[in-house]
């Protein structure tokens, strides 16, 4: 459940530099304003995948990460006025078109704890908010719980990787098959359920839009309402990234006939249904 948060820029002035050329000085001057925030962040890897993903040129939308966890209010509107204005206190302003500039902010980051200033900041500046949820919240907890093992046990060469590049990095970091506590499962997935419609009420007077991981699996436009919603040039988006987890979720989870017991005949039965082929 990552929300991003994107903010209209002004095309400033056309660019001789490549597209490649752009992306990497806009880097430099994201790291520059974002170095120091705190635990939970990984400048590097956060806007190198943005980059490498999705270019980072002229006109395009570019998605920064980062961590705010757990800060005070103050810190928090701190760290957005530097992102916000990234355009304005880089060499952006004077060759750079920027189309748009934004990152990535989980709920569990002071999103929920701070809701009414944020969504004060959000009004008066200007921004707009992209919800990205997960429909099955199974799936959901399969990827949280294997993100948690490859924090700890990095089978990847030591390194943690959220996201990989390659076929043979998924199926290292897939062969992980979590053991889901039963007797929290129920209570684990309703609190989901209550995040989610607890942050939906909080931002409903923002301007947002909802997604779903699954429908953008299935449905490329998906992608295209995004760029219309953010009011940036079209073009074809496509993730240099590998899907980890394929298949059914039975391949997924080590015990597996429990959960089918502890969800049969309950709301969230149909969860055991879904697959990641989708």
């Amino acid at each position: 459940m990552m929300p991003s948060l994107v903010k209209q820029m002004q095309c400033l002035e056309e660019s001789a530099e490549s597209p490649r050329e752009r992306s990497l000085k806009f880097y430099k001057g994201c790291r520059k304003y974002t170095e120091g925030l705190g635990g939970g962040y990984d400048g590097d890897i956060a806007f190198a995948s943005a980059l490498e993903n999705f270019g980072g040129g002229h006109n395009d939308p570019i998605s920064v990460a980062f961590g705010v966890r757990r800060s005070n209010i103050s810190t928090i509107v701190e760290t957005l006025d530097k992102i916000y204005n990234l355009d304005w206190l880089t060499s952006a302003s004077k060759n750079e078109c920027t189309a748009a500039v934004g990152l990535k902010w989980m709920l569990n980051q002071g999103l929920m704890q701070h809701h009414e200033e944020i969504v004060e900041y959000f009004n008066t500046k200007g921004v707009s908010l992209i919800f990205l949820f997960r429909r099955n919240l199974l799936c959901r907890m399969i990827s949280i719980l294997s993100n948690s093992y490859d924090q700890n046990a990095k089978p990847l060469n030591g390194t943690h990787k959220s996201h990989v590049h390659s076929s043979h990095e998924a199926e290292i970091l897939a062969s992980y098959k979590p053991t889901i506590d039963t007797t929290l499962l129920i209570r684990n997935l309703r609190q989901v359920e209550e995040m989610t419609a607890k942050a939906l009420e909080y931002f409903k007077s923002t301007q947002h839009i909802i997604l779903y991981y699954e429908d953008i699996i299935k449905n490329s436009t998906k992608l295209k309402d995004v760029q219309d919603f953010l009011r940036v040039p079209q073009r074809d988006l496509k993730s240099q990234q590998v899907k980890i987890h394929k298949g059914s979720l039975s391949q997924h989870i080590e015990n597996w006939d429990d959960i089918q017991r502890a969800l049969y005949g309950t709301p969230y039965e149909s969860f055991l249904h879904s697959d990641y082929n989708m």
